[in-house]
């Protein structure tokens, strides 16, 4: 995850909202093809053209009230000193956020990298200290941190064949989307199953009602 918390201001608290699992693999799931006997659950993907989605409105995140402290938390297992390590942990993150960015809300990468080059170290580091004490907490289910960061990883993979696919084109037809997606296809797809494999030990669908 790494640098990609930072960009998108979700720290690891992708956790903390048990990963908001609509940017998870944003596919719906059918309850419906569960067989008796079974707890399998299976996944169809979702007709986007179905969905009436509302792709100008403006989603801007006021993180003023990303207060995290005051939320109800399940901490699990973590002891008081482990639970306020990791609140610290997430201020001085949003910190490190706040010095890269200052002003410029839309920074090109270049800009990006040089300005985040002198806090990447320490942010990495204190990324992987916060992902030990979610796994801790039991935010991820039973994943290990190989599996959690396999699960980021895929993540970033299948955002980056989106990118490819669409390049500097917004308005692609459907048949102009199809021919360039067909090279990543197989691979996009092994990705997706996999990710919701992970997603279902994680337990981020626990809560859905499907």
């Amino acid at each position: 995850m790494m640098k990609k918390g930072l960009l998108t201001g979700a720290v690891t608290a992708v956790a903390i909202t048990t990963l908001m699992v609509g940017s998870v693999t944003a596919f719906a799931a059918n309850n419906d093809a569960n067989q008796e006997g079974t707890d399998q659950q299976e996944f169809e993907y979702y007709d986007m053209e179905d969905y009436d989605y509302d792709w100008d409105y403006d989603y801007d995140w006021d993180y003023d009230y990303c207060d995290y402290e005051d939320w109800e938390m399940d901490y699990g297992s973590l002891s008081q000193d482990e639970i306020d390590r990791l609140n610290a942990i997430y201020d001085r993150m949003w910190e490190i956020s706040d010095a890269v960015y200052g002003e410029d809300e839309e920074l090109s990468w270049e800009e990006y990298e040089a300005r985040f080059a002198q806090y990447e170290e320490e942010y990495n580091a204190l990324d992987s200290e916060a992902l030990d004490l979610e796994i801790k907490a039991g935010w991820y289910g039973d994943l290990n941190k190989e599996e959690v960061n396999r699960l980021f990883a895929i993540y970033d993979r299948m955002d980056e064949i989106i990118d490819e696919v669409y390049g500097t084109d917004e308005d692609l037809s459907d048949e102009e989307f199809e021919a360039r997606f067909a090279q990543f296809e197989d691979e996009y797809y092994n990705l997706y199953d996999e990710s919701i494999d992970l997603e279902m030990r994680a337990g981020f669908y626990e809560d859905w009602d499907f």
